[in-house]
């Protein structure tokens, strides 16, 4: 170093400096930050991926289940309206025998 040589650097170093020094310096920031934003974006696309499947499941078995009262429903429906049928029939033949007994 008193001579002019420059100290030994290890190799990394001296290839960085160099790739700096030929393309500059803003061009390399750039790289680095395409590099990370990159990397960062198919992490979160993964992850995006990942819970779109797991909602679509999720949404796929909620419509199975709804389906299922749905179904359920109609079929208790169906059976209040045979039910009120009946009552109706009973209902209406207490009232004729009502008035039968008050015309006797």
């Amino acid at each position: 170093m008193a001579n002019g040589t420059p100290p030994a650097v290890p190799g990394w170093i001296q290839a960085a400096s160099q790739v700096v020094t030929t393309v500059g310096f803003p061009v390399v920031v750039a790289a680095a930050l395409l590099w990370f934003l990159l990397t960062r974006f198919q992490t979160n696309m993964d992850s995006v991926t990942t819970r779109l499947e797991i909602s679509s499941t999720n949404a796929q078995q909620f419509l199975i289940i709804s389906k299922h009262q749905i179904e359920e429903l109609e079929r208790q429906t169906e059976q209040l309206e045979l039910v009120n049928k009946h009552l109706t029939a009973i209902a209406e033949d207490v009232q004729q025998r009502r008035a039968q007994e008050g015309n006797k």
